[in-house]
């Protein structure tokens, strides 16, 4: 119950007394003789009822005054406090009958529209608010009823609002009903959303160049796409058909060198073996070159046991690693990857061959191991003449050597296809090294997707001279 229904009931209970014991007073010094315990003349009992009359009345009014007193100053407080409120509102307040006819219009609609609140209060609303629909659609204004007497305010209402000097600008409205008595008014809140409105163009317009610069680079991955295909097939294929006339010119030279070799001097033989190891070298290139297309598909990933893979490596190159003199040792347990089985051995395949090959230690030692931590990154070390800082990365780089073909033998495609094949997996490739210290490559791998059992333990795996195990 507020304040001002309190006063009320409590005036009603006062007022009432007071006029009760008024009632009786009167009634008893203007009735008849025999019913007084005092008898006065009739003029006399006249002035005494209205003299106690006056005094109850006077006593019933301070008793109202004093028990009203801090209704008053409670209800004076309030009306303060909303009158602050009001005032000093950055929004825009007006208060409207049923009719639609202004009865209040504070400080910030004054500012916002121009108008003074002597010019518009009694004025009709659409002088200043000229046409109203809800924000994005009538379903973009929300309904509620308030707790207090079931009062409904509507908000997120768009109207043009007009100022003195005719200009119009947006703002959005919150309208609360309530009563004054028997009569239905409305409170309205005034919001200017110029700005919001302004950016909310500009947000719509840098999305729509978005939407086209996105659909122009759409088109454009799928044009790359498509000519990286085109570019992988004709280099398949390309390969495939230069082999064949590399192997007659191969095959060629070497009847000639086996069948005519009485027939040649030292001069022709000379030229007919360099031409057969071109012929080689070439065959070399083609086959790395097609190697590095097939590297560049999309990897049939999967759930893969590292170790497993390694094994098959390791039983691969088992003749070349007993040529060397070679020891290959694996750390301990390596983690699933979700990779391609068949690319990933061609990763560890190229990075043992390499710390082998150049290696000048006898005997050349490669370890493999995993890092602790995130992400999964797996590491190959050898104990080779280790790559200048300043060659770190033009190493990766397609058909790069550091070093003649006669001191060592290769493409220099074999790094090149290590990152392309991790980066297809997601992952990076990077090194540590410096010369005559080894290196260390490593490279990250997503882990499998799904938990498996951990088998049990592996020892050291030591293939060299003294075979291998675990």
């Amino acid at each position: 119950m507020n304040d001002r229904r309190r006063l009320l009931i409590l005036s009603v209970l006062v007022l009432s007394g007071v006029s009760f014991a008024a009632v009786a007073v009167t009634a008893y010094h203007l009735a008849p003789a025999e019913a007084k315990l005092v008898q006065r003349p009739l003029a006399e009992s006249l002035r005494f009822a209205v003299g106690s009359t006056a005094v109850v009345v006077f006593a019933g009014a301070t008793l109202l005054l004093r028990a009203s007193q801090p209704f008053i100053r409670r209800l004076q407080e309030s009306e303060a406090q909303t009158r602050a409120i009001v005032e000093a509102a950055v929004d825009g307040l007006i208060t409207t009958d049923d009719r639609g006819i202004v009865c209040s219009f504070n400080p910030a609609a004054e500012r916002l529209f121009g108008y003074s609140a002597a010019e518009i209060v009694g004025q009709d609303v659409v002088v200043v608010i000229q046409r109203q629909e809800p924000v994005g659609g009538d379903d973009a204004s929300s309904t509620r009823r308030s707790s207090a007497g079931g009062r409904r305010v509507t908000s997120g209402v768009e109207a043009t609002g007009r100022r003195r000097d005719g200009s119009t600008f947006p703002v959005e409205l919150s309208i609360g009903e309530h009563h004054q008595g028997e009569r239905p008014m409305q409170t309205t809140v005034v919001r200017d959303i110029t700005d919001r409105k302004q950016a909310d163009d500009r947000t719509r317009a840098h999305m729509e160049r978005l939407q086209s610069v996105t659909e122009s680079l759409e088109a454009k991955a799928a044009e790359l796409a498509r000519a990286n295909q085109e570019l992988d097939d004709f280099t398949y294929v390309a390969s495939h058909d230069l082999k064949e006339p590399l192997r007659g010119i191969s095959s060629y030279c070497g009847i000639l060198l086996e069948e005519y070799q009485t027939k040649l001097d030292d001069n022709g033989r000379r030229m007919m073996s360099t031409l057969v190891a071109l012929c080689r070298r070439l065959d070399d290139l083609i086959d790395d070159l097609l190697t590095y297309s097939r590297a560049g598909r999309a990897p049939e990933c999967a759930d893969t046991d590292l170790d497993e893979v390694l094994d098959g490596v390791l039983e691969t190159l088992g003749p070349a690693i007993d040529a060397r003199g070679g020891v290959v040792r694996r750390l301990d347990i390596l983690p699933r990857v979700e990779a391609d089985p068949t690319l990933l051995g061609m990763v560890l395949s190229n990075l043992i061959s390499n710390g082998l090959k150049f290696n000048d230690h006898d005997p050349p030692v490669v370890e493999i191991g995993c890092l602790e931590g995130e992400p999964l990154t797996i590491f190959v070390r050898d104990n080779g003449i280790g790559i200048a800082e300043k060659h770190h990365e033009a190493v990766f780089a397609m058909f790069r050597r550091l070093h003649g073909r006669q001191k060592y033998e290769g493409t220099g495609a074999g790094l090149s296809i290590v990152r392309r094949i991790v980066e297809r997996h997601g992952g990076r490739v990077w090194l540590e090294s410096s010369l005559a210290s080894g290196s260390t490559f490593f490279f990250t791998l997503p882990p499998a997707r799904r938990t498996v059992a951990e088998p049990p333990r592996r020892g050291e795996l030591v293939l060299g001279a003294a075979g291998q195990g675990r």
